[in-house]
């Protein structure tokens, strides 16, 4: 794990929109959660950064520590769990966009994510971050069913709760999320 302090103001990271907070690279889920246990709620997780970074900008957040959590292996996927289709958090919006799992079981997705910002932010922006920060430009809140979060263990939970756990307690950590093949048949 990589920490980078802006230490006493000086320097090249001395001036920057977003208030002082320091960076964690993290190289694993358990280095992640560890971080964020630390921080103590002063915390926010670093994924594709197309929600997290704007309200930095314009200090609706400012959070003490930014974990970054791009260098995690294993939490970019989309995979065909049978009764459901599973999603990593690390999955950029273009890769649910092309993903032939998401065009076979929800092709309505799959045509919806062509409308989601620009090509540009779909290339960075994560399904765990849209979801976390309940961000209303994504429009994917909507549309997960369950998520996986993580702290000191793993636990399932409906959507709705988990964006309210995020919100409330950054020590979780999403690990990925479910659409289970009911749902996504109804949605056809």
């Amino acid at each position: 794990m990589k920490v980078i302090s802006r230490g006493d103001g000086a320097g090249p990271l001395a001036v920057m929109k977003p208030a002082a907070f320091d960076y964690v690279v993290a190289n694993s889920i358990e280095q992640a959660v560890a971080a964020l246990a630390q921080a103590g709620g002063e915390a926010k997780i670093l994924a594709g950064g197309q929600s997290l970074v704007p309200m930095l900008n314009f200090r609706l957040l400012r959070p003490a520590i930014l974990v970054d959590i791009n260098r995690i292996p294993g939490l970019a996927f989309i995979e065909d769990a049978g009764d459901a289709v599973k999603i990593g958090a690390l999955t950029r919006h273009h890769q649910i966009e092309t993903s032939p799992v998401i065009a076979k079981h929800f092709p309505v997705l799959s045509c919806a994510m062509t409308h989601v910002a620009h090509l540009a932010i779909r290339n960075r922006g994560t399904i765990g971050g849209s979801l976390s920060h309940a961000d209303p430009a994504a429009e994917l809140p909507m549309m997960a069913a369950t998520a996986t979060l993580r702290s000191g263990r793993s636990t399932r939970c409906p959507a709705a709760s988990a964006i309210s756990s995020i919100k409330v307690s950054v020590r979780l950590m999403c690990i990925d999320n479910s659409l289970p093949l009911l749902f996504l048949l109804l949605a056809k």
